[in-house]
């Protein structure tokens, strides 16, 4: 059964005719934004994972206006987080053909009110326009970040994540221990997008419960891997392995993210499981800016964000990928997930996200011990 979201009409707008691709990397609104409405997306069949927006995903997109427009097979080109003056969402953009064979955009913004903004940034002769590719790949995975009372393993014995500094030494599975340059914390509603993935004490090998971001992955090998992507090791997000009972999205009022920032991407374990550190790509700075615990200036964050090799320590899945990985590697064809939206009035925001019920547990041996941790630099 296809999902169908039914979007807010202050959170999109499309493009057509000459303001499609208008400007280098960007398009223009059709004015006023507000003449469209009605906005529908469903998911193709066979989508085990409609609720991610990632670039090249397809849907069927329609809306009304002067015409009614039906886009089958739009294609996601921009899934990013958006931030204007603490005004947080999401912008999806979706590209298609109408009926007449031309080319449209459609920008949705869930959890983000796009009419305001649009009025307020509007000036005349100088409408505000859209990116129409994706500005960050990372964006689309979201932060990577332990709950703060997470414990890592150090040379000296294991630590809550949130107690660990910048300069102290952590055990990494590549380079053995290697200090860290930058933490920071962040205190947010754990709701949505931002409700931390539980995995219950032993589920996946792990010692006690552990609790990680949605998008935060995980290390995984096994023939499947090799069979499927061609090299040894993987690293997954965390949501993938949600199957609605040893290891599930839960919501909570608050919770404190930990990020951990090394010279490189570095594998760290952490209750037993391995685990990436923040990856020191785009998403980095924003997701340190203003919460770098050394309280150093911005222009020393820049320099340590580019000096950090931004080279992966293992090629990404995305969750869709890790999805049909772990379906895979359990033997069950994997169920449709649940998507639950908010009873009532139509919306695009706040959704209740439970992706469970899918599949059996990840055998013993896909899961890298922690014990092959180096115990010393390479």
């Amino acid at each position: 059964m296809a999902l169908t979201i039914y979007a807010e009409d202050s959170q999109f707008a499309v493009a057509t005719g000459r303001n499609v691709n208008s400007g280098r990397g960007t398009s223009s609104f059709d004015y006023p934004p507000t003449a469209s409405h009605d906005l529908v997306i469903t998911s193709q069949p066979g989508d085990d994972s409609p609720y991610v927006f990632s670039p090249g995903d397809t849907y069927t997109v329609s809306f009304s206006g002067e015409k009614a427009v039906v886009l089958e097979n739009a294609r996601v080109v921009r899934s990013d987080a958006v931030n204007y003056g603490g005004d947080r969402g999401y912008a999806v953009v979706f590209e298609g053909t109408d009926g007449d064979g031309a080319l449209v955009q459609v920008v949705w913004t869930p959890e983000f009110d796009f009419e305001t903004w649009y009025w307020n940034a509007y000036r005349p002769g100088a409408p505000p326009g859209f990116y129409n590719t994706d500005q960050s790949a990372a964006t689309t995975y979201q932060a990577v970040c332990f709950e703060a009372s997470m414990r890592i393993a150090t040379p000296s014995g294991s630590r809550a994540a949130g107690a660990l500094q910048p300069g102290d030494a952590v055990r990494t599975l590549d380079h053995g221990p290697q200090p860290l340059r930058r933490i920071a914390t962040r205190r947010m509603e754990g709701r949505g997008r931002h409700a931390p993935v539980t995995v219950a004490p032993g589920a996946l090998g792990n010692t006690d419960a552990l609790v990680l971001s949605q998008q935060h992955r995980i290390l995984l090998q096994g023939p499947e891997v090799r069979r499927l992507h061609g090299v040894a090791q993987v690293l997954v997000p965390a949501v993938a392995f949600v199957d609605g009972r040893a290891i599930r999205v839960t919501p909570r009022p608050d919770i404190t993210y930990v990020h951990l920032l090394f010279d490189r991407h570095e594998l760290l374990c952490c209750h037993g499981v391995l685990c990436e550190s923040l990856y020191p790509g785009p998403v980095a700075r924003q997701a340190l800016a203003a919460t770098a615990r050394t309280g150093a200036a911005d222009r020393d964050l820049d320099d340590s964000l580019a000096g950090a090799a931004a080279r992966p320590a293992r090629a990404f899945l995305t969750a869709r990928e890790g999805h049909e990985l772990i379906g895979r590697i359990a033997g069950r064809r994997p169920r449709r997930p649940a998507f639950l939206l908010t009873p009532g009035r139509r919306h695009a925001c706040a959704y209740r996200l439970d992706p469970a019920r899918m599949r059996g547990r990840v055998p013993p041996g896909h899961l890298p011990a922690c014990r092959m941790l180096r115990e010393t630099e390479p």
